[in-house]
């Protein structure tokens, strides 16, 4: 099982479990998902990477050390991740299958404990998404939720999706404009990995 998976599965467990005498309050949870990441995160001890908005947040709060995925590429992994079962076991590890009878998701056992469940971002996990699994995928969730109901949200981004390095050069220009001259990097001085080709093309990647 993927390590950060099984932590954040004990917490929710922790989270859902009443307490002695009484059920304790539900706390809300709030899981951004970033792709393509890996830990080039200053965080991390990164140094050529400029992350300060998340270093912050890794100061603030959990920073896992020992996490792995459980399958090379995308729509696997996310199958996993959304039911807590190995890709290989459930049938969703090759890429582009389709999984005609998928196991329960963890949100549908969320929603089951009494938690208003959005989930905003890719619902590709090589099987379409089983009823019950969210109460929302639209952006307009907060008017929607019951109030004093807990939530459990998850946000995806894709701007860091290993396809932006192809975008042409409108779309780069654009996507750049925000950052600061400080907080983009000379292409000349770019540390390259040693198993990728020293190339321009891989310099401006």
């Amino acid at each position: 099982m993927h390590k950060a998976w099984l932590y954040l599965m004990l917490f929710v467990a922790c989270a859902v479990s009443p307490r002695a005498g009484a059920q304790a309050a539900l706390p809300n949870f709030l899981w951004l998902v970033a792709e393509d990441m890996s830990p080039d995160l200053g965080c991390y001890g990164d140094a050529y990477a400029r992350t300060p908005n998340l270093d912050r947040l890794a100061a603030q709060g959990a920073r896992f050390t020992q996490a792995f995925t459980h399958a090379p590429v995308c729509a696997p992994s996310r199958s996993g991740l959304i039911t807590g079962m190995y890709p290989t076991t459930i049938g969703t590890h090759h890429m582009r299958s389709k999984l005609i009878a998928p196991p329960p998701t963890f949100t549908s056992y969320l929603r089951k404990a009494g938690y208003y469940v959005f989930w905003k971002g890719k619902t590709d996990f090589n099987f379409d998404v089983p009823e019950g699994a969210f109460d929302t995928t639209t952006a307009d969730w907060r008017a929607n939720r019951p109030a004093g109901k807990p939530f459990f949200a998850y946000m995806n981004f894709a701007e860091s999706h290993e396809s932006q390095i192809r975008a042409d050069a409108k779309t780069f220009a654009r996507d750049i404009a925000p950052l600061r001259p400080e907080d983009r990097h000379d292409p000349a001085r770019a540390k390259i990995p040693p198993y990728y080709p020293d190339a321009p093309e891989v310099r401006r990647d």
